[in-house]
């Protein structure tokens, strides 16, 4: 579900229900590296060669900690052994329009109910009289006012694709760009992305990489707010307010006495927003597959990614109303953070096959560690009226505020799984994952999360009548439990804040104290979902129908809630 309209917004996704207090997202693994969904802005649809969802709790059990609340794997494309060198283009250019508007009313009908109020309220005088009817020869449609019509939006990718019996090639440059239909030249994404992914064979050993080069902008205004910058505005604003005086100024509601005191002229709330958002990043993967001997495998693959964020703010001052201005001085707020995190997977692979008989057995080992840095500022009395030259050099007042911040989560996990299968018609597999977050304190850091699941393929049964209708039978069963860890660092812990201050003494002069923040709690454990599963997988008429069956029972225990705590002096 999208959150709002703004364009490049977060995505709202759900797998079988909200199973957590806390953050309820799946966990996203592209190309072997895990994501939240704040950094799957990057992505160009015509990069994904595929997108499968791990639902029950034993599919996703293998990728543990964050995996509670189901798993998207997504995979870009890669070249092919053997195919030609290719180029090809995909493209398109479109506009927008909202598909709905509100049927509001315009000035004459608006002042009739008005009047009409004071007439069923008992008052013998209309509101407005019919001098005042004359003097009114607007009827403003705020949400024309608001929409920009055929908002553009527009997506062009070039792809190289290749390889030969060794090496195998895939790389895209991709542009994409996005208007959105409300506040025109506010509300904007764009997006440069290139990737390349390559694979290597020497002969046991066989390489690959896959790298993402990404420069996103955005705009935006206030999305879902009950009286922000957008459409909740518009639809609220009487009609028979104009958009400016003939001088230029801003009409407000106020200079003609009617509206709500949160509902104010969203054009001119518009006019002095002024923010903008930068993100540059890398990211990608590189990793080996070495065959050991005979059906004995390992796999090492470190993926990271490293971001830099810059939003910028400036708000010149103005007066709308008494309940919209900023009378003080102009000023202007910057932010810059550095996200980065890797994972890195070591796995050792073992494969058997005897008559009937076929088993593949792993072990692995993951190390997950992820930062946050940034720093905020704020000065004032600008000399420049635009957010282009909104610079802390720029502003006159010397005071600056300032804040920063760091963070750091780390994990660590041990895992195996046996597959067992027998003739291909009776599938077994066990999982068992050992999982360590930097969340929770030494006596609780570790959680065991198992998994089972069995499956039964009727349709390779000798019983199983020939037709030409049902093509493929199955039936199976699950039961695992996965762990959850969405809480703050260091929860588990008393912290400091600093951000107090005291006014002391005759001269009231400032110092700065420190309190406490957070209530240790040594106790804090992982979260647990547990799920049992059961269903069926069915193909007809030469497969060109197929039906899938769930039955599922969801359960999530000991929920890692941030309770309010009150004290009592």
């Amino acid at each position: 579900m999208n959150n709002s309209g703004q364009p490049g917004d977060n995505l709202t996704i759900r797998i079988r229900g909200t199973g957590t207090n806390k953050d309820p997202d799946p966990l996203f693994i592209i190309d072997g590296l895990p994501m939240q969904k704040e950094g799957l802005d990057y992505l160009n649809a015509n990069d994904v060669a595929s997108v499968e969802v791990l639902k029950d709790a034993s599919s996703a059990a293998i990728y543990g900690a964050r995996g509670a609340n189901g798993v998207v794997i997504i995979t870009t494309k890669q070249g092919e052994k053997g195919k030609k060198f290719q180029v090809s283009y995909d493209g398109y250019y479109g506009i927008q329009n909202p598909w709905h508007r509100l049927d509001l009313l315009n000035a004459t009908q608006y002042m009739d109910i008005i009047n009409e109020a004071f007439t069923n309220d008992g008052r013998k005088t209309p509101y407005f009289s019919d001098a005042m009817r004359d003097t009114i020869t607007w009827s403003t449609d705020w949400q024309d006012e608001m929409y920009y019509a055929n908002a553009p939006k527009q997506s062009h990718t070039f792809s190289l694709n290749g390889g030969n019996e060794n090496a195998t090639y895939s790389s895209s440059l991709s542009y994409y760009s996005q208007a959105g239909i409300v506040a025109k030249g506010k509300s904007d994404f764009d997006r440069l992305t290139y990737r390349l992914n390559t694979t290597r064979q020497f002969g046991k050993l066989m390489v690959g990489s896959n790298l993402n080069i990404v420069n996103i902008k955005k705009k935006g205004i206030d999305g879902n707010t009950q009286y922000g910058t957008g459409i909740n505005q518009a639809i609220n604003m009487p009609p028979i307010v104009p958009v400016r005086y003939s001088n230029g100024v801003f009409a407000t509601p106020t200079d003609f006495r009617v509206g709500l005191q949160e509902i104010t002229n969203p054009v001119a709330l518009l006019n002095y927003l002024n923010r903008n958002s930068r993100t540059d990043k890398v990211l990608g993967n590189a990793y080996a597959v070495f065959e050991i001997i005979k059906n004995l495998k390992f796999k090492t693959d470190f993926g990271a990614e490293y971001a830099y964020v810059q939003n910028k703010d400036y708000v010149p001052t103005y007066f709308i109303d008494t309940n919209h201005q900023n009378d003080s001085t102009s000023y202007m707020s910057e932010e810059f953070h550095k996200y980065m995190h890797w994972n890195w997977e070591n796995t050792l692979t073992y494969s058997f096959t005897s008559g009937n008989h076929s088993a593949t057995a792993m072990i692995g080992i993951t190390r997950f560690k992820e930062t946050d840095e940034g720093i905020w500022t704020q000065k004032r009395e600008l000399i420049f009226d635009d957010l282009d030259h909104a610079f802390l050099d720029n502003a006159q007042n010397k005071t600056a505020q300032a804040t920063g911040g760091y963070n750091e989560h780390t994990l660590a996990s041990y895992f195996g799984r046996l597959n067992y299968s027998y003739a291909d018609k009776y599938l077994l597999e066990a999982v068992l994952r050992k999982d360590g977050s930097s969340r929770f304190g030494s006596d609780n850091r570790y959680g065991y999360f198992p998994a089972f699941s069995a499956g039964w393929i009727v349709s390779r049964e000798n019983f199983f009548p020939e037709n030409p209708y049902v093509n493929f039978a199955k039936i199976r069963a699950s039961w695992g439990q996965n762990g959850n860890e969405n809480i703050d660092n260091f929860a588990y812990t008393s912290t400091m804040s600093s951000s107090l201050i005291y006014y002391l003494g005759t001269d009231q002069t400032a110092n700065y104290g420190i309190q406490p923040s957070r209530y240790p709690n040594s106790a804090l454990k992982w979260e647990t979902s547990q799920q049992f599963d059961m269903g069926a997988d069915m193909a007809f008429f030469g497969n060109s129908v197929t039906l899938t069956f769930d039955y599922y029972n969801k359960k999530t225990k000991d929920w890692l809630i941030d309770a309010p705590a009150m004290m009592m002096i």
